[in-house]
C-alpha cells in the first residue's frame, strides 16, 4: 500500500508598511505633551525612545488616510496575491494597532486586487508589552504553535523584526524558515535562513522589482513577478519562487526608441535615474525606473 503524500504547509507572513504599501502616515514622537518629533514607518522601527517621550500613534489608526494615501508596492502585492491564490496560510502582521474603520482599510487592499477576504490581518500594536518586533515574534509564535508548518517565510522591511522571526527555529526545529528583507526600493532580497545571514546568496538570489518594457512591448513587472496578480510566473510563492533576473541579459525593450521619447537618458547615472523616476509620472517615470534597474544589474553581473 503506497503511503499518503505529505503535502507541504507554508506559512507565509507579511507586513504592510514599506513592505505592500508606501504611506506618508507618521508616528509622533510626544515630550510634556508636545510632539517632538515626527517619524514615518521605517524611521519608528529604528527610534528609541528618550527620557520622558512616547509615541502618539493616533495617525496610525486613520482607515480614510490609509485608503487615500497608499501606493502599492507591487511585487510584493503580486507575490501576496500569488501565496494567496496557491493556498498558503497568508497572514499580514502589522505594527499598527485596530483602525477606526475596519471595512475601508480592507477596501485598500480591494481596489489592488488582493483578495482580503483570505488574509487575517494581525495588529501587533494592539499589545502593550515588549518592542514591535518581540509583539510581531509572539503572534507568530502563536500561529506556529496552532499547526506544522514545514516551511515559514516572511517578508518584512525592518530586519530586526526578521531576526526575531528567525529565532522561532529554536522552537519548530522540523519547520524551515526564511526572511526576506523588503528594501526602501522595494526589492525583495533573502535576508536570512534558519539563523544563518545570506549575504553572500542575496545578490543572486535578488527578487528584482524591475519595470519596464516588455518582450512583446507595454510594461509590466518582469522577472517572475506577473502583472496579472499572479497568474503566471514563479510557482508555490514564498522562499524560492521567483527566478532571479537583474536586466542584464541583452534583452531589447519591446519598443525602440522610447527611452528617447520619453525624455530618458538611459546613459545617466543609476542615481541621477532613480531621481527622474521620482519626480516623475507616466511612461517617463516607468522608463527611467527601468533603465536604473538595467544599469544596476550590469554594474553587479561586472
Amino acid at each position: 500500500m503506497r503511503a499518503k503524500e505529505i503535502q507541504p504547509k507554508k506559512l507565509v507572513v507579511f507586513d504592510i508598511d514599506d513592505t505592500l504599501v508606501y504611506t506618508q502616515t507618521k508616528v509622533h514622537v510626544v515630550k510634556d505633551g508636545k510632539v517632538v518629533n515626527s517619524l514615518n514607518s521605517h524611521d519608528f522601527t529604528h527610534y528609541k525612545l528618550k527620557p520622558g517621550e512616547s509615541f502618539d500613534f493616533g495617525d496610525f489608526s486613520n482607515a480614510k488616510e490609509f485608503f487615500d494615501n497608499s501606493k502599492p508596492n507591487i511585487p510584493m502585492m503580486n507575490q501576496l496575491k500569488r501565496d494567496i491564490n496557491t493556498g498558503n496560510k497568508v497572514v499580514m502582521v502589522t505594527a499598527r494597532s485596530d483602525f477606526d474603520d475596519k471595512e475601508l482599510f480592507l477596501d485598500t487592499f480591494r481596489k489592488f486586487g488582493v483578495d482580503i477576504d483570505r488574509v487575517h490581518v494581525y495588529r501587533a500594536g494592539n499589545s502593550k508589552q515588549g518592542t514591535t518586533e518581540e509583539r510581531k515574534k509572539q503572534i507568530i509564535k502563536t500561529l506556529l504553535d496552532k499547526d506544522d508548518y514545514t516551511k515559514a517565510i516572511m517578508y518584512d522591511d525592518a530586519k530586526p523584526n526578521l531576526h526575531t522571526f528567525i529565532e522561532l527555529k529554536k522552537d519548530h526545529p522540523r519547520t524551515r524558515f526564511y526572511a526576506w528583507h523588503v528594501s526602501l526600493d522595494g526589492d525583495a532580497s533573502e535576508y536570512m535562513r534558519e539563523g544563518i545571514v545570506a549575504e553572500k546568496k542575496r545578490r543572486r538570489r535578488s527578487r528584482w522589482a524591475a519595470y519596464g518594457p516588455g518582450p512583446y512591448g507595454g510594461y509590466g513587472y518582469y522577472a517572475g513577478y506577473s502583472s496579472d496578480g499572479g497568474s503566471s510566473g514563479g510557482e508555490g510563492g514564498g522562499g524560492e519562487s521567483i527566478e532571479h533576473e537583474n536586466f542584464a541579459d541583452g534583452k531589447k525593450p519591446g519598443r525602440k526608441g522610447l527611452a528617447k521619447r520619453s525624455g530618458v537618458n538611459c546613459k545617466a547615472s543609476v542615481t541621477s535615474l532613480r531621481k527622474t523616476a521620482k519626480n516623475s509620472s507616466g511612461e517617463k517615470a516607468r522608463m527611467a525606473h527601468w533603465c536604473a534597474n538595467m544599469k544596476s544589474g550590469k554594474a553587479k553581473k561586472k
